[in-house]
């Protein structure tokens, strides 16, 4: 009987141990949560687009099944926060099918990318949202423009890129202020 209780205690204790090795992997947000990206139309991208007119914007469009996308977003975040006094904003898109927004875009928001700025579009195709910038647009994912403070679009980056990639790409358009 004593050999039985040791028993079921030292399998409890070994399935703690594997729970808090299992947490321990699993890091903790950094930022506050993001909200639940809001769902929108082409015309609702357009124009949280325009709200950020004055200010150099990267609109990222990214989707959850698309792993060079998820490398990039971490690195536009640090960029974003480590120009945002110089007038850098990030603004993402998420592509993915409006079915999967709550089983794949919001899990991954929450979990990778908290603080990320992001939308997910309706039932629309992915053209229509990235035609509101390039009319062009050939599908390839992740894409980003960055758009100058007058609204227009100074530069298409396409594919993962890194954080020094994207630096040059802004650098040029920052409105810092004098220090």
């Amino acid at each position: 009987m004593a050999t039985r209780k040791l028993g079921a205690i030292l399998v409890a204790v070994a399935g703690l141990a594997a729970t808090a090795v299992v947490r321990a992997a699993d890091p903790a947000p950094l930022a506050p949560p993001a909200a639940p990206p809001a769902i929108v139309t082409p015309a609702g991208f357009r124009a949280a687009i325009d709200a950020e007119r004055g200010k150099t914007l990267i609109v990222n469009l990214w989707a959850s099944w698309c792993a060079p996308c998820l490398r990039e977003v971490p690195e536009l975040l640090k960029l974003e926060q480590a120009w945002a006094r110089c007038g850098l904003r990030v603004l993402g898109i998420a592509l993915d099918e409006p079915t999967d927004l709550a089983t794949a875009v919001q899990p991954t928001v929450a979990r990778y990318f908290p603080g990320f700025r992001t939308l997910a579009r309706d039932g629309s195709s992915m053209d229509s949202f990235a035609s509101m910038l390039d009319g062009a647009w050939n599908e390839v994912m992740p894409t980003s423009y960055i758009v100058a403070a007058d609204g227009t679009v100074a530069k298409r980056i396409q594919g993962g890129k890194s954080y020094a990639e994207f630096e040059a790409a802004v650098k040029p358009l920052l409105q810092c202020p004098a220090a």
